[in-house]
């Protein structure tokens, strides 16, 4: 006996077929989940108040309470602009020097050692760049 394909916008190990679903309409664009639609409504017209519960809550000491206000006040900071006087990337030697920098800044304090690493890999590579081809000092200049 062989195993036959029996739905052809199936393929043989029962996955839907590239441009074939059980659903080919999809989800509506701009359909929304059920359940957020109803919590949405069930607390229309109460956030005003339980912000203030948060925060009454917050001051009589609830630390949960006290971290959901910050977390919504004062979100996780993912990325900043960095203010780092630099010198111009013409040669492998300024490449260099702007890496020390970079080393002195974070010595400092001034910029974490996360933020040191990102801008060490862009100084990597452009120090690949000046320093592979020689033509390109003149460009630059």
């Amino acid at each position: 006996m062989s195993v036959e394909n029996v739905n052809p916008k199936r393929t043989v190990k029962g996955r839907w077929g590239k441009g074939a679903s059980g659903n080919p309409a999809g989800r509506p664009s701009g359909s929304r989940n059920q359940s957020s639609l109803f919590f949405e409504e069930l607390l229309s017209g109460q956030g005003e108040a339980l912000i203030q519960k948060g925060i009454e809550l917050s001051l009589k000491g609830d630390t949960r309470a006290l971290s959901i206000c910050w977390d919504r006040l004062l979100p996780p900071r993912k990325e900043r602009a960095i203010e780092l006087p630099l010198p111009k990337l013409t040669d492998v030697k300024s490449v260099s020097a702007a890496l020390a920098s970079v080393v002195t800044a974070v010595a400092e304090g001034r910029i974490t050692p996360g933020e040191a690493e990102s801008l060490a890999r862009i100084l990597e590579t452009q120090m690949r760049v000046v320093g592979s081809r020689p033509w390109h000092n003149e460009l630059l200049n």
